[in-house]
């Protein structure tokens, strides 16, 4: 017998039931409609209870709670906050793990539509011979499925604090506080959503977008 029971908000369009072995006896379903709630920038979420209730989407993928962070779950995830669309925005998040050849970071704008859009984060390698995993800190862009690079400069091996700000066409990225690059692209211009985007098993301890 297997009864899935869901009290976060990731869960989107689809049936809800039951699903059980042969002869087994079920009782007492019951189901309700999850809540979503506008939110507006300045917004934070430290995490440490999982994503705040009511105001994550998620379009790709999802993140679980793990100890004071959340964990991606499938091989691509992407949350957004439920809030109003934005063009100009400075997001930052808490990297707290990132497997070989995994990545995490923040996008804005995201397209719902299109799913286009640009990310800013951490990209790790794994040197084959050695083990030891380094860290790129890049600005991508992703339109119609397919991904370009922007920016990419090796930030060593230690994981922190990615920053991007986004101004009408100019992108910038920041690693625990100091920037590292700025690029200029025309590609995306209608505004969309803020949010997250990591691989499988990438750990993210907090979110703040301005």
């Amino acid at each position: 017998l297997m009864i899935l029971a869901t009290t976060n908000n990731f869960v989107k369009t689809g049936p809800v039931g039951i699903d059980a072995t042969k002869n087994a006896v079920v009782d007492n379903f019951a189901t309700s409609t999850p809540f979503f709630t506008s939110t507006t920038l300045p917004f934070a979420d430290t995490f440490f209870a999982g994503p705040m209730q009511g105001v994550w989407y998620s379009y790709e993928g999802g993140f679980a709670m793990a100890g004071g962070d959340i964990k991606g779950m499938a091989a691509l995830n992407i949350m957004t906050l439920n809030s109003q669309s934005t063009l100009d925005a400075s997001l930052t998040a808490q990297i707290g793990t990132v497997p070989n050849a995994g990545l995490a970071g923040v996008i804005a704008p995201y397209n719902a539509s299109t799913a286009n859009l640009y990310w800013a984060g951490l990209v790790a390698t794994q040197n084959s011979r050695t083990k030891v995993v380094t860290y790129t800190a890049q600005i991508r862009r992703r339109i119609n499925g397919s991904w370009k690079t922007l920016y990419s400069k090796a930030v060593g091996t230690q994981l922190g604090t990615v920053r991007f700000d986004v101004t009408g066409s100019t992108l910038k990225v920041s690693f625990n506080g100091a920037v590292l690059g700025t690029v200029t692209d025309t590609t995306i211009s209608p505004a969309g959503a803020v949010g997250l985007l990591a691989s499988k098993n990438s750990l993210l301890g907090g979110f703040e977008a301005i």
